[in-house]
């Protein structure tokens, strides 16, 4: 992380910004183990609803829990991030104190579990709350290789967890509210996801994409499904 403190220090063109000097970054975060692929994908909102920005952050190779590549993320509230003060923080996620919630993902993949896609962040349930949109391109559900599915977990079990070192296994289907499941073999379905109120009732609807799916006899021509709520 790179606050605009230290980014106002470069208002000219040309310039070079060398993170190798530790004065030169906020916080640098660091995967808990080798492999883990951690920065793949990182969303800042506000997920506790406290009116503060919070960071969610993707290990999408992770395999906690015995698990080869099922994926994690990671939910760092702001509270957290404010105690990492100045320039040059190495904050190392293998310690349970330096993140709020580690979500590991379901089943073993090949490739890539969660977290690889597009997260996203919106009020689902409008209940007024922000929820979280979480994609695994590679899960393997129902039988269907790398099908994909997308995890949709509300605001109300996330706030659940207090503190530091929080775990939440989606193997557990009362840690997650909605699993989607893609629809055949090799649609990747999660790649990319959308939330707003596309049919103008005041409702959030969603939009998720499966790039690698074939309809219509024609090999990875891909598909976007459109969920509206009532």
């Amino acid at each position: 992380m790179i606050y605009d403190s230290i980014l106002s220090r470069f208002p000219k063109t040309g310039q070079i910004l060398n993170l190798s000097e530790p004065t030169n970054y906020n916080i640098r975060f660091d995967g808990a183990v080798i492999g883990d692929n951690l920065g793949a994908n990182e969303i800042v909102a506000d997920i506790d609803n406290d009116g503060q920005p919070d960071l969610v952050m993707a290990a999408p190779i992770a395999g906690n829990n015995g698990r080869a590549k099922s994926g994690s993320v990671y939910v760092i509230y702001n509270s957290l991030l404010k105690q990492f003060a100045g320039t040059g923080n190495n904050v190392d996620l293998f310690n349970t104190a330096n993140f709020n919630i580690r979500i590991d993902g379901d089943i073993v993949t090949k490739s890539v579990g969660i977290g690889y896609g597009a997260m996203c962040i919106a009020d689902i349930n409008n209940d007024g709350t922000k929820d979280l949109l979480i994609p695994s391109l590679s899960s393997n559900e129902n039988g269907r290789t790398d099908s994909g599915v997308v995890f949709i977990i509300d605001s109300r079990l996330l706030s659940n967890y207090t503190g530091t070192g929080n775990i939440d296994d989606l193997a557990n289907s009362t840690h997650y509210t909605l699993r989607i499941d893609g629809a055949t073999a090799y649609d990747e379905f999660g790649v990319g996801d959308y939330a707003g109120d596309i049919d103008n009732n005041g409702k959030t609807d969603l939009i998720i994409g499966a790039d690698d799916a074939s309809y219509n006899s024609r090999s990875r021509n891909g598909h976007s499904f459109g969920q509206l709520t009532g």
